[in-house]
């Protein structure tokens, strides 16, 4: 399956490029130029820029498999005002130590560092009543490498409605896909269940939204896209199905969810004998609870196929795993057992003064058999230190089998500092 979206892709960065234009426009051609371009093209005026750093946190705190309905649930709630250009960001500067014991070599490895892994850009248009687009641009190796920085934009895409109006939408673009929850508590990196889970790449969709009810419909393609100067992503055809409810009763406010896509980052030989596309699909089960302060949120996944090997995606370089991969396992093994994950996350707000100070505990695992699994506990905790200034400081430990042989066994410390924009 090959998805042709090179008119609707162009046509995204065209729009953006307007309201760029006209953002840097003098004065009286910001008052003129967007009317009569938005106007000749059945828009309405853009009428405000604006930097939101509440929504910036919103959108960029952890990659998030639901952006689409969060951002058209923004427009219903009244966060995010029609004919705006929002424009925001996030950085965030990171000192870990880890101390790696290979104990089959008997070696032990400490790795220190103290790294800004890129800064992030955010710009989300709403035009009219029922257009709405979003990009993020990466800018890394900003410390390591100035002279050599690169810039990046993993997301960009559009939608199509107006949830006040009409529950249902349509979508495209490049992001992460809408497959299970995914959650992580922490800033810096995240879960097992993410990392080996997580999909991304060019798509089209269909969603629905009512009640609390949501259904996303997503199909996955080899897009001939304008994005790949940015990024070139080879990601496996297919699609996905991931439906949601968020429910509310006094105090208590819920979650459950089921997902299935047919496509992820791990691979089968046996596919491969039978000729069948090589990737194996993936169901997910996952559910969480808010009383007040408190949260706590579970998931379950399993492959649907037998697993012979996974390769990161570059969803995983680009979202949340800035530290480094020495640790995981590939599962390339004879064994062609599924793969199940598990990731159970809690959390509690205490006020300090007038912030928030969150602390929080995860606990991650991985399991293919006994020779092949990987496990991971994280603890640590988060403080609003001014209104867009966040510390945070954790502890995780990691370890698991590889083909029979003990892992690294991990211990990471990491303090990091994230300010949105």
């Amino acid at each position: 399956m090959r998805i042709k979206t090179r008119t609707i892709l162009a046509t995204l960065l065209l729009t953006f490029a307007a309201i760029s234009g006209s953002a840097m426009a003098s004065p009286q051609n910001i008052e003129e130029s967007p009317q009569k371009y938005f106007n000749n093209n059945g828009f309405s005026n853009l009428n405000n820029i604006v930097n939101n750093q509440d929504y910036s946190k919103k959108s960029l705190n952890n990659e998030s498999t639901r952006k689409v309905t969060d951002l058209l649930i923004n427009r219903k709630n009244g966060e995010l005002a029609s004919n705006t250009l929002y424009i925001g960001g996030k950085s965030e500067l990171h000192a870990t130590r880890k101390k790696s014991l290979y104990i089959i070599d008997s070696l032990e490895k400490i790795d220190a560092r103290l790294e800004l892994p890129c800064i992030q850009l955010l710009l989300t248009s709403t035009l009219g009543e029922y257009f709405s687009g979003s990009m993020e641009f990466q800018i890394s190796d900003v410390i390591s490498n100035l002279s050599n920085s690169s810039i990046k934009m993993p997301t960009a895409y559009f939608s199509m409605g107006n949830l006040k109006n009409f529950p249902g939408y349509i979508f495209g673009g490049r992001k992460i896909v809408s497959f299970g929850s995914l959650k992580s508590s922490d800033l810096y990196t995240s879960s097992l269940s993410s990392t080996y889970f997580t999909s991304y790449g060019d798509q089209i969709g269909l969603g629905y939204n009512s009640d609390g009810l949501n259904i996303i419909a997503t199909f996955i393609g080899k897009f001939d896209s304008p994005f790949d100067s940015f990024i070139n992503v080879y990601n496996t055809p297919g699609y996905a199905l991931n439906i949601f409810y968020d429910g509310k009763i006094k105090d208590l406010d819920y979650h459950l969810g089921v997902g299935y896509a047919n496509t992820t980052n791990f691979n089968s030989s046996i596919k491969k004998q039978e000729k069948e596309n090589l990737s194996v699909g993936a169901i997910s089960l996952n559910s969480g609870v808010s009383i007040k302060k408190l949260s706590l949120s579970g998931e379950f996944l399993v492959t649907t196929h037998s697993v012979s090997s996974w390769s990161p995606s570059v969803g995983n370089e680009l979202f949340g795993n800035y530290a480094d991969f020495s640790g995981l396992i590939d599962f390339t093994s004879d064994s062609l057992n599924l793969i199940k994950a598990w990731n159970l996350e809690s959390s509690y707000i205490f006020k300090i003064g007038d912030k928030d100070f969150i602390p929080y505990a995860s606990y991650s695992h991985i399991l293919q058999n006994s020779e092949n699994n990987l496990y991971k506990i994280e603890l640590g905790s988060k403080y609003n230190l001014f209104d867009t200034v966040w510390l945070s400081a954790g502890y995780s430990h990691s370890s698991g089998k590889d083909k029979g042989t003990q892992s690294s066994v991990d211990n990471a410390i990491a303090i990091s500092t994230t300010v949105y924009f």
